[in-house]
């Protein structure tokens, strides 16, 4: 074996021996599993931005509630929004238009709660319809089959907001002209919000709201 061989074959000794693959193979794991457990899943992410994003659009339009109030509220809308599968962001919307974020509101028609849920329709239930997850989940419950009879977002708000025998003469033309310009008014107006809305906020416009304008 001539001089240059020889160098060779002692070099690739030493390598073996001075590097343990085992061990590079274990610290490679070690890392990827800190980097799987230590990093927010991209929803997980996604959803504490809402959160924060819904927080500061409530305290914007009502400063009068407590920050824990705030927070309770927000939760509450994303989880009770995923659940029925709705845009947390249009669920925001219509609390708003409902109640202006206020959980303890009182419509002069005896409406209660964020979601201005009527209580006679509750007197066979033992609940709490001012209680915020409950509140919210009985009226994105109804917002949900609404939107199943009907197929879309301007009628199931209109017969939310006035109720389904409204909303039958209302498409009959039974009622008074004023009325029927009043309903189409504030359900246009809760799509167009929540169009703004889930511009500003980066979130996902349902295709059922992208014709929706008010001349």
């Amino acid at each position: 074996m001539n001089r240059a061989n020889r160098y060779i074959s002692l070099a690739v000794i030493l390598f073996y021996s001075c590097n343990d693959f085992t061990s590079e193979r274990r610290y490679f794991n070690r890392t990827e599993e800190n980097f799987n457990t230590n990093i927010k899943s991209l929803e997980e992410q996604n959803n504490d931005n809402l959160r924060r994003s819904i927080s500061l659009l409530i305290m914007s339009k009502n400063g009068e509630i407590p920050y824990t109030l705030v927070e309770k509220i927000s939760d509450s809308i994303i989880s009770t929004s995923l659940k029925y599968n709705f845009d947390p962001i249009l669920i925001t919307t219509i609390i708003y238009k409902e109640s202006e974020y206020n959980p303890f509101s009182v419509s002069p028609k005896g409406a209660v709660g964020l979601m201005q849920l009527i209580p006679r329709y509750f007197q066979d239930e033992k609940i709490n319809i001012f209680d915020i997850d409950t509140n919210i989940d009985r009226g994105t419950a109804e917002l949900s089959r609404l939107r199943d009879k009907y197929g879309n977002y301007i009628d199931m708000l209109m017969a939310y907001l006035g109720g389904e025998t409204l909303l039958k003469n209302y498409k009959k033309g039974d009622i008074p002209e004023e009325t029927a310009i009043l309903m189409n008014y504030y359900a246009s107006m809760i799509l167009l919000n929540y169009q703004i809305l889930s511009a500003r906020f980066r979130i996902n416009i349902n295709t059922e709201t992208e014709l929706v304008f008010i001349n």
